[in-house]
């Protein structure tokens, strides 16, 4: 993804229907080096971890100073174009689950999957 184009994040309300679970409102996020980036899972890595399901992975990262806390899984996001414009209830255009959320010294990795 490019910079400049905004992705949405939406988090997961615990409580207790697990099955179905409810989400807040999105908040957007604006993409752009040392803040924000989005890519497709790729490279020799991702493949030997994600195999043939590799399309459908995205990889983020994240300044770790910014969005300490921001990310958990479960949470669910709108890329590649996805918006919550229209949306009758929170989470019905999203496309991502995050799967994990790796914090690292400066960064924090994120993993996101397609919702199929």
């Amino acid at each position: 993804m490019r910079n400049g184009e905004t992705v949405y994040l939406s988090a997961r309300v615990t409580g207790s229907n697990l099955e179905n679970p409810t989400f807040e409102t999105p908040t957007a996020y604006l993409l752009q080096n040392n803040y924000l980036t989005v890519q497709p899972a790729s490279g020799y890595l991702d493949t030997l971890t994600y195999g043939e399901r590799i399309h459908r992975y995205w990889n983020g990262v994240a300044n770790y100073d910014v969005f300490n806390g921001i990310f958990n899984e479960g949470d669910i996001a709108y890329i590649d174009g996805a918006t919550p414009t229209g949306e009758t209830y929170n989470g019905e255009n999203a496309n991502a689950r995050v799967r994990s959320v790796l914090s690292q010294n400066k960064a924090i990795r994120i993993v996101f999957e397609k919702l199929i």
